[in-house]
Order: C-alpha cells, then sequence, then structure tokens
C-alpha cells in the first residue's frame, strides 16, 4: 500500500508541477506548443540518464497497441496534462514489479494522465503482450516501441519513465523500476 502511495503521490506531484514544464498561461485544450524553448534546468528535480534532456520536446510519435489501436503523442497531449511514457520488456523483473503499481496510480488519475507501456523486446509480439497484459490486468495502452523511443533516451537499462507534459516538454525521465520512487534533487 505504501508504494502504491508513493507512485501515486508522484504521479500527483508531476501534475502538479506541469505548470513549471511547459509555456505558461492557456489551459489543458490547447494543443502542443510549438516552440523548441527550453525550461531552466533549476526549476526540473529529477535524475537524468545520460542523453536525456530534460526542458525540451519530446518527439512525436505514433504506436500501435497490442490490440490495435493507434495513439499519438501529441493528440493524447490534447486530451492529458501529461503522458507517462513506460519503457519495458516482459522478461524484465523489475518492469513486472511495478506494472501493480502503476495500474493502481493510473486508475486513479487516468482523467488527467495516460500512460503509454511500450516494450523495446523485439521478441515481444502482439500474442506475448496480450497474455502479459490479461495476467497483470493492465488497462492503459500497451504496445512494442515500434518509434524506437527508447532509443532516443539511450540509457541502457529497463524500464524506464519518462513523464512529457501537456506541451511536449521532458519533465521526468527515471530508470528503474518505480513502485516506490521519489523526484530526487
Amino acid at each position: 500500500m505504501k508504494k502504491t502511495f508513493v507512485l501515486a503521490l508522484v504521479l500527483a506531484l508531476c501534475v502538479s508541477l506541469l505548470a513549471g514544464c511547459g509555456p505558461t498561461g492557456g489551459d489543458s485544450t490547447e494543443p502542443p506548443v510549438t516552440t523548441t524553448e527550453a525550461v531552466p534546468t533549476s526549476q526540473i528535480k529529477t535524475s537524468v540518464p545520460e542523453g536525456t534532456i530534460l526542458g525540451k520536446r519530446c518527439r512525436d510519435f505514433t504506436f500501435t497497441t497490442y490490440d490495435g489501436k493507434t495513439y499519438s503523442l501529441y493528440e493524447v497531449l490534447q486530451e492529458k496534462k501529461m503522458v507517462l511514457i513506460n519503457m519495458w520488456a516482459t522478461w524484465c523483473g523489475p518492469c513486472r514489479s511495478e506494472f501493480p503499481y502503476m495500474e493502481q496510480a493510473y486508475e486513479q488519475y487516468k482523467d488527467d494522465v495516460e500512460i503509454f507501456a511500450l516494450s523495446c523486446e523485439a521478441t515481444d509480439t502482439d500474442e506475448v503482450l496480450a497474455d502479459y497484459v490479461a495476467d497483470m490486468g493492465m488497462t492503459f495502452p500497451v504496445g512494442r516501441d515500434a518509434p524506437n523511443i527508447y532509443g532516443d533516451f539511450s540509457t541502457g537499462a529497463i524500464p524506464v519513465s519518462v513523464v512529457v507534459d501537456r506541451f511536449g516538454v521532458i519533465c521526468f525521465c527515471e530508470v528503474g523500476s518505480q513502485t516506490s520512487g521519489q523526484l530526487q534533487n
């Protein structure tokens, strides 16, 4: 229960910090802005894997879930305050351990937050993902990392969780299982 609370707290904190991540003014119904202006790093608290640039815009991408639904990052950001992109694989134990907590947090915040769970393992076919999702009881979008978002963050490890605010700005990036994660200085 404590781990669920901490993950939910991280998501809630990320939602509350969104105003500091992107341009100010405007409401959540505005489409993402097209500027590449960076947010001062002093406003962002996180640990950063090498090669990841916090405060910069995440590239737009589209992926298809194991069950055939298509999602585009920037289209979803027109409706949601943020997207949590989680890169993982079915063979990864730490990935498996974070999904129950992620599911509980998603149920609480799904009106404001979308989760994209993208498997970066080539052998994780749609059939493998369907079985995994059924076994884990996941209700958020799950698909393969066909757009190679994982390559953009070049961490060399999984899982990787990235928060993109409603303006398309990368506000948080953390490597490792987020069952008891906290924003770090």
